[in-house]
């Protein structure tokens, strides 16, 4: 009988310590839908905006990411965005770089009022923040149609 009631003990602190593990997943998702979740993510009160002048800013070894972010925002948009081989962001413009103290794989995504930067540890860390990118962006992104009458707006973060 001792050993029936610590088993029913154990279901029942099993079931309670579930319970509060999922109304953290439940708070942790409300905040932002990202996949994967962002180790951190801060909202810094600013907006951004792509539109037809917006320009995609790379560094010379990420030509290809580059072409592949306009395409991958050209058929809800409808806009051929241009891509600019530059280090510097420009006004209104996405900068793609690679940060070699970063992680591999790892990347840094901020959004402020006059751009959008895009920092990887390497190629790969660039191209995950282009996902995360998307998903901040209104649903209609994913569309293969032009959309009309949609704010390509972005909250800003950090």
């Amino acid at each position: 009988m001792g050993l029936r009631n610590a088993s029913i003990g154990n279901i029942a602190a099993s079931w309670i310590l579930m319970a509060f593990l999922l109304v953290g997943v439940v708070n942790l998702s409300a905040a932002q839908d990202i996949i994967p979740l962002p180790q951190q993510m801060t909202k810094n009160g600013s907006t951004f905006t792509i539109n037809k002048d917006t320009k995609i800013c790379y560094e010379k070894d990420l030509k290809i990411h580059a072409g592949l972010l306009a395409d991958m925002l050209f058929p809800a948009t409808g806009w051929t965005l241009e891509t600019v081989a530059s280090d510097k962001s420009q006004g209104n413009s996405i900068s793609l770089s690679i940060d070699e103290s970063m992680p591999p794989e790892g990347y840094e995504l901020h959004v402020g009022e006059k751009g959008l930067k895009i920092h990887g540890g390497d190629a790969a860390g660039v191209f995950y923040g282009f996902q995360t990118l998307l998903q901040l962006l209104p649903p209609e992104i994913y569309s293969k149609r032009l959309q009309r009458n949609i704010s390509w707006s972005i909250e800003g973060v950090d």
